[in-house]
């Protein structure tokens, strides 16, 4: 790693250099300048890592620079080392993407913890870069013509029957016949998420790819195509000659799996199919999906379509009754013990599928809606927050999937419980929220949502608590800390009433005298004659 100093002010750039023990940050190189100019000529000459530069130079600024080392797409970590706090200058900063922007004097242990997070993030950038470039040189054979066939026939099914399929093979010159044999394999990531936004789809795919080939391959298995059918499905066909059956396949797929978990650090799982002649292979793959959307017991292991037992579950509910008692009495982990002993209780009787977890998760919904609502927690704040995200719709995944989801609901569904039972914690949630953001617009029905409460409900707790009404109590705390502004400040009156939530001056006048007996400006004359007299 290469760092490049930009300062006009020698002292700086020499404390800099003796003052930080640049190789334990992993700083090879440490490069200097104190012009802008001098920096381009640095910059286009030697490969820089980190830029930490001042902003006000002669000539031309650190800004200036750096829209330079944009514009030269230059892959490095700029850090903004400067005296001035000028919220343009952060702004401009901010919006040239730097990576952090530091007031002079600072500490050496914060600079050097700031450089160590800009080296680490260097480091990631440089190896998505390395993979952007491996993306780009496979890009250009991806849509070869065997691969764009096993496209049309497995995702899209634009070819289906055997006469389609053999003029298809013929123009593209694929050199399949009617009687070759494949064997198609499903692959499904889940928990995928953060690989997508950290290498992107082409690159994950590029990658996915990659190691398939280097494992199928070092075992005689022939790789046909792989094509992608959802964001995180790929399917997978095999040539199944020369030996290679769905066991063989199996054998190389488990390896696969902790070899994808490892890399992308998410689940995998694999459907294997039967060996099938061109024309059979759809038909195939719609069991395969069947079987994998169905399997929600067994992870990170392949599974074999011939090996596989499909079943007509009839779904059997628990005592649901008992367990909303246990949810509304707070009793945590004896509600998680006994969801536990339902889900093992279907592992072990064989009387679990996808669908039996979907109706199981609908009436538990169902069943802590029910009790929220005996609670007065406004559903839709809680059904969006909790009932909405990723987690709810992978929750149907697997039963180890269903466990970790229902224990989280349980855990938060708790809390909020006994948080607005709690007449006082609800209380002093809202008016220490009230007091720390006087100056913001605040309504009964925005603190109510706060706190997962219907407005009237939370109207009649605070009145009960505080003997006032919501409104009453912010506008005399409102008015109480205007009164403190002009006792203590020079501040004028138009200012105060921003600051304390008013943007209508003529409205704080008027409600500022129903409170007090004056105005905000005989107030404040009467503090100031008080204070001369």
């Amino acid at each position: 790693m290469n760092i490049l100093i930009v300062d006009d002010d020698s002292y700086v750039i020499e404390a800099l250099q003796e003052g930080i023990e640049w190789p334990a940050l992993g700083i090879e190189n440490v490069y200097t300048a104190y012009n802008v100019k001098k920096a381009k000529k640095i910059l286009e000459e030697v490969p820089i890592h980190i830029l930490l530069c001042d902003i006000e130079m002669p000539k031309e600024s650190g800004l200036s620079l750096l829209k330079w080392v944009r514009e030269k797409n230059l892959l490095l970590q700029n850090i903004f080392l400067t005296s001035y706090g000028d919220f343009e200058y952060a702004s401009q900063a901010i919006e040239l993407q730097t990576f952090s922007y530091a007031l002079k004097p600072i500490a050496y242990d914060k600079l050097k913890e700031v450089i160590k997070n800009a080296i680490e993030k260097e480091k990631q950038a440089l190896k998505v870069r390395d993979y952007q470039k491996g993306y780009e040189s496979w890009i250009d054979t991806e849509k070869n013509r065997a691969e764009e066939f096993w496209k049309k026939l497995l995702v899209e099914k634009s070819i289906s029957s055997m006469v389609d399929i053999k003029k298809f093979c013929q123009v593209m010159d694929l050199g399949y016949s009617p009687d070759s044999q494949f064997i198609c394999m499903t692959v499904e990531l889940f928990h995928y998420k953060a690989v997508f936004e950290s290498l992107g789809d082409g690159m994950t795919n590029w990658t996915l790819k990659n190691i398939a080939e280097e494992l199928f391959q070092k075992e005689n298995i022939k790789i046909e195509g792989i094509v992608k059918k959802e964001t995180a499905v790929w399917i997978f066909v095999f040539s199944a000659n020369e030996g290679t059956t769905p066991e063989k396949v199996k054998e190389v797929s488990d390896s696969f799996i902790q070899k994808i978990e490892k890399h992308f650090h998410c689940t995998v799982s694999c459907g294997i199919g039967n060996v099938c002649i061109l024309n059979q292979l759809g038909e195939d793959l719609v069991y395969i999906e069947t079987m994998c959307r169905d399997n929600v017991v067994k992870e990170n292991k392949a599974l074999i379509l011939s090996e596989y037992e499909f079943k007509n579950i009839a779904y059997e509910p628990p005592n649901f009754a008992i367990w909303e008692a246990l949810i509304a009495e707070g009793k945590e982990n004896d509600i998680i013990r006994v969801i536990g002993e339902y889900l093992d209780r279907l592992v072990n009787r064989k009387k679990v599928n996808k669908e039996i977890l979907y109706q199981f998760m609908m009436d538990f919904l169902q069943m802590v809606f029910s009790v929220l609502r005996q609670n007065h927690i406004m559903l839709h704040v809680w059904e969006y927050e909790r009932f909405q995200g990723e987690e709810t719709e992978e929750a149907t995944l697997s039963v180890d999937h269903m466990r970790t989801y229902l224990e989280k609901l349980i855990r938060d569904t708790i809390s909020v419980m006994q948080g607005v039972n709690k007449t006082k914690s609800v209380i002093e949630t809202i008016t220490e929220y009230m007091e720390h953001n006087i100056e913001k617009e605040i309504s009964r029905e925005s603190l109510a949502e706060m706190v997962y409460l219907n407005p009237d409900y939370l109207a009649r707790l605070f009145k009960k608590e505080k003997g006032e009404s919501i409104g009453n109590y912010l506008i005399n705390r409102r008015i109480s800390i205007a009164k403190e502004y002009f006792e203590n400040t020079s501040e004028p009156v138009n200012a105060v009433a921003v600051k304390v939530g008013y943007d209508n001056f003529s409205y704080f006048s008027k409600v500022f005298k129903d409170v007090t007996g004056l105005t905000p400006k005989e107030y404040k004359k009467k503090v100031e004659d008080a204070k001369t007299s």
